[in-house]
């Protein structure tokens, strides 16, 4: 201060307009020069310059958006705008370029704008007048403050990969459902259940982006903040692959160590749900009411489905709303049937027809013998396939082995390594999901057994008070097919309860087991 004070006093030299720039990278902070310790030198190197502070400038950016420099390039432009600007005050080099893009700005203001750099600990200066060599020493602190940028994205990248490569998430902010415990990922419970529920809800095909959030958000989906979803969110979530146990890292896939939330089918049901669009916009499969026989049903003339609409109609003597369900061809092809049959007239006969399904305890035994008997089939077949499939994942896993050996010892270059690494490592997902099927196969045919024996003995009972949906998933497992013709309802039993059938009309065995076995397994393919 005593120097500018004397200066000015004296008036001996006239002050020339200046600007500082204060600048730290968020990925080197600890090299000890912190804004404020910058600020000093710079303000102390100004001052002694003769030069009058018009702004300072404090910059906080990170070294891994070296493209994106806004309050750098705000700084650039307030040096245009401000012709009066002759000199700019910074640290060091660095702090001026980080990129080859830098160094030619640097030297179009210093031509262009008849701006001096000044470089407060580096003693330097860069002006129209400066050296050739000391123009040369600007290019290469330029070039160096580059190379470290470049050295140290790399390092990142290669520390990801390594992470990827381990089935490791690699880094930044955890997918909506789980959370970080000791660098791995675990499902975040209760999110973890509503990313379940949300694919579901999608995969039904009766959501848009905008119902599925409004249902979710009903239901008590948050996130960890306890913030609501976005439509963005919601996209990001039914398109990223993490949730069946693929990581995507720069459009590649990495197999994940994580414990999966839900299985890749569901995924796969819903990306094919996400591309309905029209002009943009989703189309939801869209029913705006829940009839129960609406598409369970065909026209027995032209196969067309059946559909349902609902008729109103107000008493005028006490304002009641009554309601009719009516059910009707959809007459996309030429057909002849006229007129619509009322919801209570099919759900009587439907009633009547699982009524009749009811059997005696000698036929339940007979159900359970079959049962057994095809149980032992089904497991010689699936131990059979449980060993080829081990076996070919016993293989898979020795080829990636091989493979990382090969790129260890520089037998095969990155592009080849990482091409075949992704191809083995697919092919290994589509062998464990295989194994996954079987499994499930096995739980859903055990679970097929009992479910034949309670709705053979308790169907009506059953259908009585299930709900639509419910109601629709027994017609599909009890009927082969459900036909309207002429205003009355035509039917066909799945094998297995005509069978059933049968046997009560003629109170005798229900023909051979080999034959009632083979329409079983069927069944259940």
């Amino acid at each position: 201060m005593d120097t500018y004070d004397t200066i000015e006093n004296k008036n001996e030299i006239k002050m020339e307009d200046c600007i500082i720039i204060n600048r730290i990278s968020s990925q080197r902070q600890d090299e000890g020069y912190s804004l404020p310790q910058q600020s000093k030198l710079n303000n102390e190197v100004a001052l002694r310059s003769n030069c009058q502070i018009i702004k300072e400038f404090d910059i906080i950016e990170s070294a891994k958006n070296s493209e994106k420099r806004d309050e750098f390039h705000e700084a650039i432009n307030f040096i245009k705008k401000h012709r009066n600007i002759r000199h700019v005050f910074l640290e060091k080099t660095d702090r001026l370029t980080r990129n080859l893009y830098d160094n030619v700005l640097a030297y179009n203001l210093v031509y262009n704008h008849n701006i001096t750099f000044h470089f407060s600990r580096d003693n330097q200066i860069l002006s129209k007048e400066s050296k050739s060599h000391e123009k040369l020493m600007f290019d290469m602190k330029s070039v160096i403050a580059k190379n470290y940028i470049d050295n140290l994205s790399e390092e990142v990248k290669k520390g990801q990969r390594g992470m990827l490569e381990e089935g490791k998430w690699p880094g930044g902010a955890s997918p909506t459902g789980y959370k970080k415990v000791e660098k791995l990922l675990v499902p975040d419970s209760p999110r973890d259940k509503y990313i379940a529920r949300t694919f579901k809800l999608y995969a039904s095909g009766v959501h848009s982006l905008k119902s599925l959030k409004k249902a979710l958000d009903k239901n008590g989906f948050r996130s960890r903040n306890g913030k609501l979803l976005t439509l963005s969110n919601y996209f990001i979530i039914l398109t990223n692959p993490i949730y069946y146990g693929m990581m995507k890292w720069n459009n590649k896939l990495y197999l994940g160590i994580h414990e999966p939330i839900l299985e890749k089918p569901l995924f796969d049901k819903v990306q094919e749900l996400l591309h309905r669009t029209k002009n943009g916009e989703l189309i939801p499969i869209y029913q705006k009411h829940d009839f129960t026989y609406r598409n369970v049903m065909a026209c027995g003339e032209c196969g067309c489905k059946i559909t349902a609409e609902e008729k109103k109609k107000t008493n005028k003597g006490n304002g009641y709303v009554h309601k009719w369900i009516y059910y009707h061809c959809t007459h996309f092809k030429p057909c002849n049937q006229t007129g619509c049959v009322r919801e209570e007239k099919i759900e009587k006969e439907i009633m009547e027809l699982l009524s009749s399904l009811h059997i005696a305890p000698n036929t339940t035994e007979w159900l359970k013998k079959m049962l057994r008997e095809s149980h032992k089939e089904e497991v010689t077949f699936r131990e059979n396939a449980f060993k080829t499939l081990n076996i070919c994942l016993t293989q898979l896993n020795t080829k990636l082995d091989s493979l990382y050996d090969d790129k260890l010892a520089n037998k095969i270059d990155e592009e080849s390594y990482e091409r075949k690494r992704q191809q083995f490592i697919l092919e290994r997902e589509d062998i464990k999901y295989q194994i996954a099927r079987h499994e499930k196969a096995d739980d859903l045919y055990k679970d097929f057994g009992c479910l034949v024996l309670d709705v053979a003995n308790r169907a009506s009972e059953i259908y009585q008070v299930r709900n639509s949906e419910e109601k629709r998933y027994l017609l599909n497992f009890v009927f082969s097919n459900l036909n309207l013709m002429n205003k009355n309802l035509k039917f066909g039993f799945k094998s297995i309860f005509e069978s059933i059938v049968e046997y009560q009309k003629l109170g005798s065995e229900l023909g051979s087991l080999d034959s009632n076995l083979k329409h079983f397994r069927n069944l259940t393919d």
